[in-house]
């Protein structure tokens, strides 16, 4: 069996809908027999539906999948496998999309990971960022980062987990950090808890 997780990214902060915590500066995902979830391969080809998206959203959402691909210490690469015209997301077809739509006040971006309640083994991840709010890729201080917002929602499709801890935020903040502030750029770069949260998972 598949089960769907939806985790809400929001203007004040991220929801996730189950927590595993550990001792180490990073959070996974397990499933209720204790596996842990992950994908079993070390490259995810991701596609781009860039309708309604802010200009230079592509390499931006671009940029943030090879935030998480240039850690040294992990074999783990996401791919750009094109452009797209689909919207389907948060459905099991094993094609990640990101995408751009309104889905009303409250909610900044939406990542949907199907993943085997047995195994843990992932299948599908799909973004959607909500056109609601004003978006940016030039660190505007009025608008939302997507390079910030991407590389976050692209640790959840990783099967990393929010952190909320104040030490996850201070001196720096983290790129899992579960706050997200309007004009953020912080989180388009990974500290070494997330670098170590990715090598964890796919040494």
């Amino acid at each position: 069996m598949k089960r769907l997780q939806i985790i809400y990214l929001v203007p004040v902060f991220i929801v996730s809908s189950v927590l595993c915590s550990n001792a180490f500066g990073y959070k996974v995902d397990k499933t209720w027999l204790g596996k842990v979830i992950k994908w079993n391969t070390n490259n995810v080809t991701y596609y781009v539906n860039t309708s309604g998206d802010p200009s230079n959203s592509l390499s931006a959402i671009q940029s943030s999948a090879q935030t998480w691909t240039d850690v040294s210490t992990s074999s783990f690469s996401f791919s750009y496998g094109g452009a797209t015209t689909s919207t389907a997301v948060y459905k099991n077809d094993k094609r990640n999309i990101i995408c751009f739509g309104s889905m009303g006040e409250g909610v900044l971006a939406r990542n949907g990971v199907w993943s085997s309640k047995i195994t843990g083994k992932i299948t599908d991840s799909d973004i959607k960022i909500n056109t609601y709010y004003s978006w940016a890729t030039d660190g505007s201080a009025d608008k939302y980062d997507i390079q910030s917002v991407v590389t976050h929602e692209l640790g959840h499709s990783l099967r990393l987990l929010d952190l909320y801890e104040d030490s996850d935020v201070n001196p720096t903040r983290k790129t899992m950090y579960y706050k997200t502030p309007a004009g953020n750029t912080e989180q388009r770069t990974l500290e070494q808890d997330d670098m170590d949260g990715i090598t964890y998972l796919y040494p």
